[in-house]
């Protein structure tokens, strides 16, 4: 993760090499270099400069990120069209359970915001909005599915309960984005379906709201029953301290 103490040198090398093999192995040219790609270079060479030269890394995450993002950039777009969805159900699977692992850590867990795996909430919404953006963008042009609409819901949901400043400036402009790209291929489609964008935001919201206000926690129902001899009381009271531990 960015900003780690504890590089996680083979496992960043490890995700490099497999996006490399994906892209070489596409049809559409693994170094094909067009308007869509720019901003992504540009925003890697950004971050090679302020980590080289600005504000030196601790930690080799500052020098391999910006290589994944542009590895990444590159194999999607040498993909296939019809490979895309299938692309997109594979990432929505992993967020999607980081955005339930959020969801329950501000609800059961008691903490303030969702952070799943990750080392601070922020990371999680931007994790998230990579998922949620062309979720939200194909159900704008092309018209929603029930399954689609429910992954979108969740991640929305995952995002709310991060609470995160950053994470929300990242959906804004990647939306903001998304319209400028649309420019380029006129559709009505958005005027059709903007209200099941509106759907996804509010029950996404009232997911993550309704987890704050439940009226229990783990760590509390563990204290009222006197479930501390129980394995589960002791799996629940472990779970909780351990997360609040971590945030802290």
């Amino acid at each position: 993760m960015a900003g780690s103490m504890q590089a996680s040198v083979t496992l960043w090398a490890t995700c490099a090499t497999l996006l490399a093999a994906c892209g070489f192995c596409g049809r559409g040219g693994f170094l094909r270099v067009g308007s869509v790609a720019l901003p992504a270079l540009a925003f890697a060479a950004l971050i090679f400069f302020d980590t080289q030269f600005v504000s030196p890394a601790y930690s080799a995450a500052g020098l391999f990120h910006p290589l994944i993002l542009v590895l990444a950039c590159f194999a999607v777009r040498a993909q296939p069209t019809a490979a895309l969805p299938g692309m997109w159900w594979a990432l929505a699977a992993t967020g999607g359970v980081c955005a339930l692992w959020g969801l329950a850590q501000i609800g059961p867990l008691g903490l303030a915001r969702g952070q799943a795996m990750f080392e601070a909430p922020a990371t999680l919404a931007a994790f998230l909005n990579l998922c949620l953006i062309p979720a939200l963008v194909w159900i704008a042009w092309r018209g929603p599915s029930p399954s689609m609409l429910v992954a979108a819901m969740v991640l929305f949901g995952g995002v709310a309960a991060a609470g995160s400043r950053g994470g929300w400036m990242g959906l804004i402009a990647g939306l903001g984005m998304a319209l400028l790209l649309a420019q380029r291929c006129p559709s009505t489609g958005l005027r059709a379906h903007w209200p099941y964008l509106a759907l996804v935001a509010g029950a996404g919201w009232a997911m993550a709201e309704w987890m704050r206000l439940l009226p229990w926690t783990l760590e509390g129902w563990w204290a009222q029953t006197g479930a501390g001899g129980s394995l589960l009381g002791s799996l629940a009271r472990a779970g909780a301290c351990g997360h609040r531990t971590a945030a802290g």
